[in-house]
């Protein structure tokens, strides 16, 4: 009997991906189970790489680490920690030491990069939640075919972090927590990750030759693919060749973190936005624009194929704020309630993709946006 190849993909979006890990937890209720392990291929960009590495980081019973509900849990937890805000109205909150160090990154970002960088944020909070999450774990420990991209500035090119590849020997196999780093390191929001393509050993002279030449300088996966979905449906497809079932079925569910709800500006207030408002709103028109162009192919690809099938899950974002960074807890909990809606209407899609990937059989045949 030939098997379901069953497939998850979750967008970027920043503190956005609280939504996918609150439709992903209503899942496992309905599964009674942790999402990692009911999945063939897992992919993710960014934010939602973050969550596709926690789905399939190994326990030390060998079962998955984390449950989405655990994931979700962490997110409200330490995302105020990774964006810190600051409340300009309490006079005693400046005299915080942290906070004094947050104003001093996001000035020195502004007006000295070249001794502060360019991130507004500094990557300490990211990087300790990541390396207490996913500690000495490597791509090639993730349970399941692991799919997270990134770019790399050294060579212009995309950087597809695969599990399967890493196992392989063909590619790279860092730390979760540096795929992780890595595919989350927005411009202007965290600074790059440096890392080097292979291991250097020789006398210092030529280790630190080599490690020019083997440097990578990695920025957020988003670049490449917000909406990972096409990558996530093609290792799919290779997965299928791979074991000998080419006309596999092919279940694909594809987890959003909200689209802008229209607002419908005129010619006019868009020719004449400041250069600072255009691009402060360029990153989130590239990524919602690759999102929906992506699920417009797979959507496509999915129609053709009576055996393939396909869920997509894409709250309309009203009443949210739409920063990246917005980790208040009034936004984090207006997320957490687009998210309740959205799940509380697709309870039908739910059930047959829970019921789906119990029995590993597809469970609806065309695609659902909700």
């Amino acid at each position: 009997m030939t098997e379901t190849i069953r497939v998850l993909s979750i967008d970027g979006g920043g503190v956005r991906g609280v939504i996918p890990a609150r439709v992903l937890a209503a899942i496992e209720a309905l599964m009674g189970g942790p999402a990692g392990g009911f999945f063939d291929v897992v992919a993710g960009t960014s934010t939602g790489g973050i969550l596709a590495l926690g789905l399939t980081a190994p326990g030390p019973d060998g079962r998955p680490a984390n449950s989405a509900a655990d994931l979700l849990g962490i997110y409200r937890h330490q995302l105020p920690i990774i964006f810190p805000q600051l409340d300009a109205t309490d006079l005693s909150y400046w005299r915080d030491h942290d906070v004094r160090t947050i104003v001093r990154q996001r000035l020195g970002a502004a007006l000295l990069p070249h001794h502060w960088g360019n991130a507004r944020y500094l990557p300490v909070g990211l990087e300790d939640a990541l390396q207490e999450r996913f500690g000495p774990l490597r791509l090639a420990d993730a349970l399941v075919e692991t799919v997270v991209p990134s770019y790399d500035m050294v060579s212009a090119q995309p950087l597809i972090f695969r599990s399967r590849d890493a196992k392989a020997g063909r590619g790279p196999n860092p730390l979760m927590s540096e795929v992780a780093r890595a595919t989350s390191a927005a411009p202007t929001y965290f600074p790059p990750l440096r890392l080097l393509a292979k291991s250097t050993r020789g006398d210092r002279a030529e280790d630190a030759e080599n490690a020019r030449a083997n440097e990578m300088v990695l920025v957020d996966g988003g670049l490449v693919a917000n909406n990972p979905v096409t990558l996530a449906y093609l290792d799919a497809l290779e997965l299928a060749f791979a074991r000998g079932e080419p006309g596999a079925d092919i279940l694909v569910v594809s987890l959003g973190t909200g689209r802008p709800h229209p607002l419908a500006p005129s010619f006019e207030e868009i020719y004449s936005r400041g250069w600072a408002s255009v691009s402060m709103g360029l990153i989130s028109v590239m990524m919602n624009a690759t999102s929906e162009a992506a699920h417009d192919v797979i959507s496509r690809l999915v129609g053709a194929n009576d055996s393939h099938h396909y869920f997509r899950f894409q709250p309309v974002l009203e009443g949210c704020s739409l920063r990246f960074d917005d980790a208040s807890h009034d936004t984090i909990d207006a997320l957490v309630e687009r998210a309740d809606e959205l799940i509380a209407r697709s309870t039908g899609e739910l059930e047959a993709i829970a019921a789906a990937l119990s029995r590993g059989a597809p469970g609806a045949t065309a695609p659902f946006s909700g």
